[in-house]
């Protein structure tokens, strides 16, 4: 299929032409996902970074969630995934890789 998204970042992207400015940079603040450059989103740059993706068995990177007095997040669930999954009904529908929670097929 033509249209598939390859789920990888542009190594040659360099927002505004500085090479500082590339998928790294996206990654700190992946609000700066939805930038425009050159008429594109950064997500189409930084596809992966961005989780721009046809395939979505993958964590959402921006979801957080309180436990314990302390904000978490997918990268916190991974650690102990049974029983962290169970927290709360969102964490296996946010953490899909993390959790196993993707469609086989």
């Amino acid at each position: 299929e033509n249209n598939v998204k390859e789920c990888y970042d542009d190594v040659l992207f360099a927002f505004d032409g500085n090479p500082v400015n590339n998928c790294n940079w996206v990654r700190n603040d992946v609000e700066r996902c939805n930038l425009k450059w050159n008429g594109k989103s950064l997500s189409d740059f930084c596809r992966l970074t961005c989780e721009n993706c046809r395939h979505k068995c993958v964590d959402d990177i921006n979801y957080r969630f309180d436990h314990r007095e302390t904000t978490r997040h997918c990268m916190w669930v991974s650690k102990k995934p049974n029983p962290r999954c169970k927290i709360n009904v969102m964490i296996e529908t946010k953490c899909l890789q993390t959790c196993g929670a993707c469609e086989r097929g």
